[in-house]
């Protein structure tokens, strides 16, 4: 409940971090679909070369599009350095947050572990 209200707390501020959560989900969605199959393995290829792994884009949710417009949009979306650099800035702000859950979701986690956590997210 408290990380919730934290990281509703980023968003609440800043429009432009919704934005590019929303141009997340679309770029995920895009590339989860099977009919972008030669965009996906152009993907992979890319991950790989730099990060010697794939990783899978998460969605929430499924959209419908007009194929032309979308590929057009996301394209605007992938050419777009103000996205990159929201990007950027929201996966540092983020990543704290994950990692305290990540300790505090695992099977050993310790009290000690959960109280310094919550006291980290707390001087926020």
């Amino acid at each position: 409940m408290l990380i919730n209200l934290c990281v509703g707390e980023i968003f609440k501020e800043s429009t432009e971090f919704k934005v590019t959560v929303n141009y997340i989900t679309k770029l995920a969605t895009y590339f989860q679909n099977s009919n972008n199959k030669f965009f996906i393995i152009q993907l992979k290829e890319l991950q790989y070369k730099i990060y010697e792994k794939h990783i899978i884009p998460i969605v929430l949710v499924e959209t419908r599009w007009n194929k032309l417009t979308i590929s057009y949009a996301i394209f605007e979306i992938i050419d777009s350095n103000n996205f990159w650099n929201n990007f950027v800035l929201l996966t540092e702000i983020l990543d704290p947050y994950c990692r305290i859950l990540n300790v505090l979701q695992s099977d050993k986690a310790c009290l000690f572990q959960v109280i310094y956590g919550l006291g980290y997210l707390h001087q926020f």
